[in-house]
């Protein structure tokens, strides 16, 4: 649907870039609950975007 580059050190992070694009998906759908799916990578808390919910594969220790 949508997806955005990371343009390295010094920018958004690689978590934050998907909670920024959750964000404007949620605002376009604001009467839906929107979900997303990452790997392992995404998760945290740039990722708790109100209305939405995320589903990532847990990191291994």
């Amino acid at each position: 649907m949508l997806f955005r580059l990371w343009a390295g050190k010094g920018t958004a992070s690689p978590v934050e870039l998907p909670g920024e694009l959750l964000r404007l998906v949620a605002a376009e759908f604001d009467a839906r609950r929107v979900h997303g799916v990452g790997d392992a990578a995404y998760h945290g808390k740039p990722l708790l975007v109100p209305n939405t919910t995320w589903t990532t594969r847990l990191p291994t220790p």
